[in-house]
């Protein structure tokens, strides 16, 4: 399969963004009337459960990038027998896992109490709601979830983009409805489980249709071949154990420690980092495949050349995303959700610290995933897992919800990107790249804290008194000041002209 990687990339981008943008719209919609009609303690339920179900769902995520990984190859050479032994493989162990965390799941129905501090609504039954959500996440393993990973595998993340946007319009307006007009937790909470058996089944139809040559083929794969898939399983199941203490146990630490109000507020501002990781996340998301490619058709030069670029224009959004995040959010939520439910300024400058640490790494992790080299991150792994769940613990008794932030960027900052990015050049790249890298990352880094700077020192000079008008200015301010000092900053450098001409040949229908 020959790939279209740079028309297909500004694709999927394309309705990655839209996607986005109306998910995160309708999302916010839907969180308000929530907070508003029937109470913040509801959304507090929402992130714990997800949060737990999250965990449970570690084996499926393993799964699916050594599938991924594996499909790489025969999808570059239109290998149909061994694609259709892959499907048929991934669709079976999925069913299995779907049994599995169905399991784990009721076993830990007895010991929810557990996770919650203080009272919750009076009203709503935590077991009932619970099994909801583990009915939701469980669903999938069961439909067509392993079509989402042949359309990824083949760089058309956008059709299911599309299935999703499509879907999410239909689902959050009948939420966004039925709290408005019945101020009701349950019934919102009994469509949840429409939503992801109908995105499914649109998923499932849109594969075979743009790809009827791809099926499941009843044959089984050769057993070198499922040996190698279970021991890459193995390997990124113990990476995304520690991932998910980043999102996931946060939560839980907020929960069990300070209660379901502290964790609403929390979750009100990390729906702001989610929401922008989303816009990156289409980006991605839309070169996945194409680097998966690259990497088993061309050399580590050229593929290093390629992360250099794409490094680059990733730092550079992601620098000014971090800026508008520490600028805009603390205006933006007093408009939102009022005074009560606000962080303190130092917190909503460790978010913003937290989100740009953690791009960091994301182009890294990208590669890393390309190559395969989740069994030589194992270890990095593990080691990012202790410390971030130990000074969780540790940090949040003392600072709070300002600890637990301070926590996942001690973790992600020392271990997670240093350590881990060193596993990159050690095992594929030449070692002695690594140094220039580091070097690329602290640029970036001090152009941002510069840009930064100046932006806060120009916020100082907001005279007016109204709110909104307050986030209208601080808004044309990070739109245009932070790539004003990028740009000065950058323009020299050869992979700026690298950038503009893509921009400019995407913009003329290029490839």
């Amino acid at each position: 399969m020959k790939l279209h990687k740079t028309r297909n990339a500004f694709r999927n981008i394309k309705w990655g963004l839209f996607s986005k943008i109306i998910n995160m719209l309708l999302q916010f919609i839907l969180r308000t009337v929530i907070i508003r009609k029937i109470g913040a303690d509801y959304l507090g339920l929402n992130s714990l459960f997800t949060s737990v179900l999250q965990i449970l769902s570690l084996t499926e995520l393993g799964f699916s990038n050594a599938v991924l990984y594996s499909l790489y190859r025969p999808l570059a050479e239109d290998d149909y027998l061994l694609t259709g032994k892959l499907l048929n493989f991934y669709k079976k162990t999925y069913r299995i896992i779907g049994f599995l965390l169905l399991g784990v799941g009721i076993a830990l129905m007895p010991f929810l109490n557990i996770f919650i501090e203080g009272d919750y609504p009076a009203d709503i039954n935590i077991h009932l709601v619970y099994v909801v959500y583990l009915g939701n996440t469980a669903i999938s393993y069961f439909l067509f979830a392993y079509k989402k990973t042949l359309l990824t595998a083949s760089q058309r993340e956008d059709i299911n983009n599309i299935a999703n946007l499509a879907v999410s319009i239909i689902f959050y307006s009948l939420q966004i409805f039925i709290v408005v007009k019945f101020a009701s937790y349950y019934l919102f909470l009994f469509i949840i489980p429409l939503f992801t058996v109908f995105e499914n089944l649109v998923c499932g139809f849109m594969s075979k249709r743009i790809f009827p040559c791809y099926e499941c083929v009843d044959e089984e794969l050769d057993s070198s071949e499922k040996r190698n898939i279970m021991s890459r399983v193995s390997s990124i199941f113990v990476i995304k154990i520690a991932q998910m203490t980043r999102n996931s146990f946060d939560s839980i630490f907020i929960s069990a420690f300070l209660g379901l109000t502290q964790i609403t507020i929390y979750n009100n501002y990390y729906y702001i980092l989610s929401s922008v990781s989303a816009f990156m996340a289409c980006f991605t998301n839309s070169v996945r495949a194409a680097v998966g490619n690259s990497v088993v058709t061309k050399t580590e030069e050229e593929n290093y050349k390629e992360m250099k670029k794409v490094f680059f224009c990733y730092m550079w959004i992601s620098g000014w995303f971090s800026i508008c995040i520490a600028g805009l959010a603390q205006p933006f939520m007093r408009i939102w959700v009022g005074e009560n439910l606000l962080l303190d300024n130092q917190c909503v400058l460790l978010l913003a610290l937290y989100f740009y640490v953690l791009r960091i790494g994301e182009i890294r992790s990208l590669y890393i995933e390309s190559v395969g080299l989740w069994k030589e991150s194992r270890a990095r792994a593990c080691l990012e897992m202790f410390v971030n769940v130990f000074l969780n613990w540790l940090l949040v008794r003392k600072f709070e919800i300002a600890g637990i932030i301070l926590a996942t960027i001690i973790s992600v900052l020392f271990i997670s990107q240093g350590y881990g990015t060193s596993i990159l050049y050690k095992y594929y790249f030449k070692k002695e790249k690594f140094i220039d890298f580091l070097i690329d990352n602290l640029v970036f880094g001090v152009i941002t804290g510069v840009a930064l700077i100046i932006v806060e020192l120009l916020f100082e000079l907001i005279r007016v008194k109204s709110i909104f008008y307050i986030l209208v200015i601080r808004g044309l301010i990070c739109l245009v000041v932070p790539n004003i000092i990028f740009l000065l900053f950058l323009c020299k450098d050869e992979r700026f002209f690298y950038l503009k001409n893509l921009l400019y040949g995407l913009r003329k229908g290029n490839e």
